[in-house]
């Protein structure tokens, strides 16, 4: 793995590989939804006379099949667009990234179109998307409860004749989370993307949403390819003025701190990412007590960055993850009712 955060954070690394190394780089990459993240960085630093002819056929797949996503992406949401009108609407995530052009949008892939509203708002637009052809998915009563009364979105959408699913959200973490965001406040700063009827978050609002999805919402499910997301829009925001100096200072105005912790110290050990120092000192005041940091620091190098391709595969990390991921969105009562329900249903449902 080693080798591939290498090129990740200095792509003039590919100088120093043979085969051999290419080829763990590719499996590492490949495992991490990574080869069309490298096709970029081959193209964007002009290092393809660097690559050997087998490894660019397999880049040149990823990227392919990369670029397949992305244009059905941008189908998706200019049908969005046609349906949702005088009422704004912010992307997410990758979404925001391939229509506003931020971050390494060239190399991304999704597979899903994040939407946030506000909440008075959730209701008409949900209705207006089921009445232009999208519908749910397999939710059941509970299902319908769970997201509706506990979660951050309603059950996720599909249109009748397309496959991109479409996530409406009213806000970026559960209500009966720990963590609690004023969506008001996302809001507010939102910005609106050039040549197109959406908005997107404020650049530091960008980097803390990802942080908060990765390390809080999720079971590290994002994996590396959210913490490269971090590390290119981070390279592309730190020359503004007050970007740095002012993302701190952000996070704890919308109870982020932790997430940004864990991003800030990640991107600093797997990518160098150029944190400033005065940064970082002020994050590691936001770092949970010395037990959790240590656990937590070892989870993420196991799930975010295994030393050897043996390691890809952890299951007892992952059930570890699941577990933290549960106990951080859900007050104890809540959590337990909602585990006995899927093992119920895991057990005695038909199939």
């Amino acid at each position: 793995m080693q080798l591939l955060l290498n090129i990740l954070s200095c792509p003039d690394k590919v100088r120093t590989l043979g085969l051999e190394d290419w080829d763990l780089v590719l499996r590492f990459a490949r495992h991490a939804h990574l080869l069309g993240h490298l096709y970029y960085l081959m193209d964007q630093n002009a290092l393809w006379e660097l690559v050997p002819e087998k490894v660019r056929d397999i880049l040149m797949g990823g990227h392919i099949y990369n670029r397949f996503f992305r244009l059905q992406a941008r189908r998706e949401i200019r049908q969005i667009a046609e349906v949702i009108q005088n009422v704004p609407v912010i992307l997410l995530k990758g979404a925001a990234y391939i229509e506003s052009r931020c971050g390494a949008y060239g190399g991304r892939r999704l597979s899903d179109i994040d939407l946030m509203v506000r909440q008075s708002e959730l209701t008409a637009v949900e209705k207006t998307l089921l009445a232009s052809g999208w519908q749910y998915g397999e939710v059941n009563e509970y299902d319908q409860h769970y997201y509706r009364d506990w979660m951050h979105e309603v059950p996720p959408m599909v249109h009748q004749y397309r496959n991109m699913e479409v996530d409406l959200h009213h806000n970026i973490v559960a209500p009966v989370s720990r963590i609690k965001v004023t969506a008001q406040k996302l809001f507010d700063k939102a910005v609106a993307i050039p040549d197109s009827s959406f908005l997107r978050l404020e650049n530091k609002d960008l980097i803390l949403h990802s942080a908060t999805h990765l390390f809080f919402n999720d079971e590290l499910r994002g994996g590396l390819r959210d913490l490269v997301d971090m590390h290119e829009l981070c390279m592309e925001f730190a020359s503004q003025e007050d970007f740095w100096p002012e993302l701190v200072s952000r996070a704890r105005e919308l109870g982020m701190q932790r997430p940004l912790y864990y991003a800030l110290s990640s991107l600093s050990r797997f990518l160098k990412t150029p944190v400033p120092a005065p940064v970082m000192a002020e994050s590691q005041k936001d770092r949970p007590s010395f037990p959790v940091r240590v656990l937590m620091a070892t989870l993420i190098q196991r799930q975010l960055a295994p030393e050897s391709i043996n390691k890809l595969n952890t299951p007892f990390v992952a059930w570890l993850l699941f577990i933290r991921s549960h106990w951080i969105r859900m007050p104890l009562p809540m959590l337990i009712r909602h585990l006995s329900h899927k093992f119920w249903r895991s057990k005695f449902s038909s199939p």
